[in-house]
């Protein structure tokens, strides 16, 4: 959701940008509105307990759960080439997206301006702002969204900016999405609501759940066709990196992310430094060249205890935030190799070791003792912190500018 505000910003600092991607979930993600409050009205212990996570769209409208569907987000410059107004610009994404869903063998429609309906318990109805802040995405249609057969399919959200515009859109294939209300603290009627207005595309074409992928990719293919189309603009493939937006802003924290975890590698190192300074004058006073004395058998389970700790450091500074698998490998790779590196460059500064990289040191303890070059350990760590950059940026989406 991060990396389509950024979309959203890439796209407002020129005048004729167009960027479309669509991208699946690692893992059941409930994502609220912009201005949706939180955790009010929801049970954190459920959610957390199926390992639900949760984020904020930059984006308007109701809750949605997103699991085993097709989302996809579209930014451009405004007014741009296509001169549309912000609701102008809104309607036509519905409208692709209703033609993509046709092309795959359901009529679908935009919702009219004049047509907005949902199934709301009184209580929850003071004014029109206020039930639209608390509905569910699912148990009400706006205008611009769309449905087919009667029921509401797919949630769009947009969010205007002065040069720039930014359309969201969830198409559920299974009922899955509809148990968001099992996730609630106060009943709404809310799933009473969403049974009786909302279906999958999945379920309307009465879709085999072995046929779900390939449908979610036609349906895919279809709208970025349709986009292309509409918006009269060529599609290209790229990545995110591509217009210089990491993939999980939100959980790297951008820019200012990877200089936060550069200092925290920098300030572990140091810290290493010092500790094994003052652990070799306690155990082995001047042993900075082989050939090594053997450490007290305490002396060696203390260091060995200690890498160990440093590793799950390393670990849980990685996993903050609970992004996906391979953000965490390559947070953990940026620190190990900043903290070996800076670790070297720290003990030289001190002790004067190593006077040389060809210098031979006990590089690490854990599971054994191990014995290489200076210049091996430092090539290992350039090499992870390499290596985590690539991965950093291996993203998705299609762009035209």
């Amino acid at each position: 959701m991060a990396a389509d505000e950024a979309l959203l910003s890439w796209a407002s600092r020129g005048p004729t940008r167009l960027v479309f991607r669509t991208y699946a979930w690692d893992r059941p993600t409930l994502s609220l509105g912009r201005t949706e409050r939180y955790p009010e009205g929801w049970d954190e212990g459920a959610l957390e307990r199926e390992g639900i996570a949760v984020a904020r769209r930059p984006t308007g409208g109701g809750a949605v759960l997103h699991a085993e569907e097709v989302t996809f987000a579209l930014a451009a410059s405004a007014p741009g080439p296509w001169r549309l107004t912000p609701r102008g610009f809104s309607n036509r994404a519905a409208e692709a997206l209703s033609a993509a869903l046709h092309a795959c063998g359901l009529a679908g429609s935009r919702v009219a301006e004049e047509s907005s309906r949902a199934v709301l318990d009184p209580a929850q109805r003071p004014d029109a702002s206020s039930a639209r802040e608390r509905t569910l995405c699912f148990a009400r249609s706006d205008p611009g969204e769309v449905e087919a057969k009667g029921y509401k399919v797919a949630g769009l959200a947009s969010r205007f900016g002065r040069a720039g515009a930014l359309c969201h859109a969830s198409v559920p294939l299974t009922r899955r999405s509809r148990s968001i209300a099992e996730f609630r603290t106060r009943s709404f009627r809310e799933r009473e609501a969403l049974e009786g207005h909302a279906r999958s595309v999945g379920e309307l074409l009465g879709a085999h759940p072995a046929d779900l992928e390939s449908l979610g990719k036609a349906i895919a293919a279809a709208l970025e066709a349709e986009i292309s189309r509409r918006f009269h603009a060529l599609l290209l493939p790229a990545s995110l990196a591509d217009v210089g937006i990491l993939e999980h802003p939100a959980a790297e924290g951008g820019r200012v992310g990877w200089v936060a975890l550069t200092v925290y590698a920098i300030a572990m190192a140091f810290v290493e430094a010092a500790c094994v300074v003052t652990l070799k004058q306690l155990y082995v006073p001047g042993a900075w060249a082989p050939p090594f004395p053997p450490l007290p058998a305490a002396g060696l389970r203390l260091e060995q205890a200690r890498e160990i700790a440093t590793l799950i450091m390393i670990g849980a500074v990685a996993a903050l935030g609970r992004p996906p698998l391979r953000v965490v490998l390559a947070r953990g790779l940026w620190v190990f190799g900043l903290w070996l590196l800076f670790y070297y460059a720290f003990l030289e500064i001190v002790t004067g070791f190593p006077g040389s990289l060809a210098d031979p040191d006990l590089v690490f303890l854990v599971p054994r003792p191990w014995i290489a070059p200076v210049w091996f350990a430092c090539l290992v760590s350039i090499v992870c912190a390499a290596f985590a950059r690539i991965l950093s940026r291996k993203g998705g989406g299609r762009t035209h500018g």
